[in-house]
C-alpha cells in the first residue's frame, strides 16, 4: 500500500501545523533529571509519572541535594 494512501485513510490521526512535543519522566536521579531539565530549558512540557507516592519516592534519593532538586520540580 502506498504511503499516501495510508496517510489519507488515517488523516484523523494527524493535525495541521506543528506537533506539540511533551516529555514524560519519573525524575529519577541521573539521566532522567538531565533529560527533564533539557526539556524544560527548551520550553517542552514536562509530565511527571511517579512509581509510587511522592514522599516515599523522595526518601529513596541519595542525599539532601537530590531531594531538594526533586522537590523543586
Amino acid at each position: 500500500m502506498p504511503l499516501t494512501s495510508a496517510l489519507h485513510r488515517h488523516n484523523d490521526f494527524f493535525v495541521e501545523g506543528h506537533a506539540k512535543i511533551s516529555f514524560i519522566s519519573a525524575l529519577a536521579e541521573g539521566a532522567d533529571r538531565m533529560a527533564a531539565k533539557a526539556a524544560i530549558d527548551q520550553n517542552i512540557d514536562l509530565s511527571v509519572v511517579l512509581p509510587f507516592e511522592a514522599m516515599a519516592y523522595e526518601e529513596d534519593f541519595d542525599g539532601d541535594v537530590s531531594r531538594s532538586e526533586y522537590g523543586s520540580r
